[in-house]
């Protein structure tokens, strides 16, 4: 597959972005200018990048090529996450906060937790409701 082309500014945008930085963080320090905007500007400045298509490619090109490189997949992350976050507490002898963490970085993962997304289908809905419910019950029993 044919790499996608990216100006020096957007592919610094991407890089840190793979590297586990907030669409803020990454609009920040590829455009030092933005520093002085104000946050809220900021914020919907790098949305409209993060969900530009070559953006979204070339993310998911380092993406496979990190998968490649470390032989795991998202996939086997999420099972592993999903095995804890969704395990009996006493049989398996899990904390409920190990669960919440783990309920927490798939929603994070997934992509639930960001919002306006246009790919929103009834099966995310109801998979996000239910992560939600899950995240509620366990904050409820306080650990």
């Amino acid at each position: 597959m044919k790499q996608v082309k990216l100006n020096v500014r957007q592919e610094q945008f991407v890089q840190e972005i793979a590297k586990g930085k907030t669409q803020r963080q990454a609009y920040l320090l590829a455009y030092p200018g933005s520093k002085k905007w104000k946050p809220e500007t900021v914020d919907s400045k790098s949305s409209v990048l993060a969900n530009n298509g070559k953006i979204l490619a070339r993310l998911e090109e380092i993406q496979r090529e990190i998968e490649r490189r470390n032989s795991v997949s998202r996939e086997a992350v999420i099972e592993q996450l999903r095995a804890l976050g969704f395990a009996d507490i006493p049989v398996r002898n899990v904390r409920a906060s190990d669960k919440l963490k783990a309920l927490e970085i798939i929603v994070r993962i997934l992509g639930y937790d960001k919002h306006g997304s246009n790919e929103i289908t009834e099966a995310s809905k109801a998979a996000h409701a239910n992560l939600v419910s899950a995240i509620k019950e366990l904050s409820r029993a306080g650990q």
